[in-house]
């Protein structure tokens, strides 16, 4: 399953680049000049907040992680904490949009399957 492998982690590596770009961009919309590179590597080292088991998802830990780190870089905290709770926000609410149209399609391929299976 090499092939496999490759495509995660290509698709992984592609994840963590799409959001350390739609962070930057954030963090540039409210005037803090930082290179992609740190954006990148401090998003990471926040993402690994996650882990800790004292809270769901890392609510709240990641953020403050993050505002940690980029506050140790120089960077004000409060554009870092409204970028990552916009991100967040954004997320969950493509994720519960994508959820419902797949539960519709789940729903739907059920209904037909009833009405397949009375008709016969």
């Amino acid at each position: 399953r090499p092939f496999a492998v490759a495509a995660n982690a290509a698709i992984t590596f592609g994840r963590v680049f799409l959001v350390a770009l739609i962070f930057w961009y954030l963090l540039r919309s409210f005037d803090v000049s930082v290179s992609l590179s740190l954006v990148a590597s401090l998003q990471i080292l926040a993402n690994y907040a996650v882990l800790l088991p004292v809270s769901i998802g890392g609510i709240g830990t990641v953020e403050a992680l993050a505002v940690a780190l980029f506050a140790a870089s120089g960077v004000s905290p409060g554009p870092v904490l409204v970028s990552y709770l916009t991100i967040r926000i954004v997320f969950a609410l493509l994720a519960i949009i994508f959820w419902s149209g797949f539960k519709r399609k789940v729903s739907v391929n059920a209904e037909q399957k009833c009405l397949d299976q009375r008709s016969s």
